[in-house]
């Protein structure tokens, strides 16, 4: 019988197996300069301003490719456990 799995939680391991593959990248990328290279995305910043309450929404993501590799990874885990 296959046990109920929330989808969601797949964010956690991908996420943080991606930050930690960035992370690792961009301290090898000096001495192998292909981690390094990457694609960033970005929201700009959106302001809204009400006169009583003004918010600012923005986000980036950048993932270089020991990031992709980290995040392929977490994937992998999950699907295995």
């Amino acid at each position: 019988m296959r046990r109920h799995r929330h989808y969601w939680l797949l964010l956690l391991p991908v996420i943080g197996m991606g930050a930690l593959g960035n992370l690792i990248g961009e301290l090898l990328g000096q001495y192998l300069p292909v981690l390094t290279q990457g694609v960033e995305f970005s929201i700009g910043p959106v302001a809204v301003d009400l006169y009583v309450v003004g918010i600012t929404l923005g986000a980036s993501l950048s993932l270089n490719l020991a990031g992709f590799v980290g995040a392929l990874i977490g994937f992998l885990l999950f699907r295995r456990f």
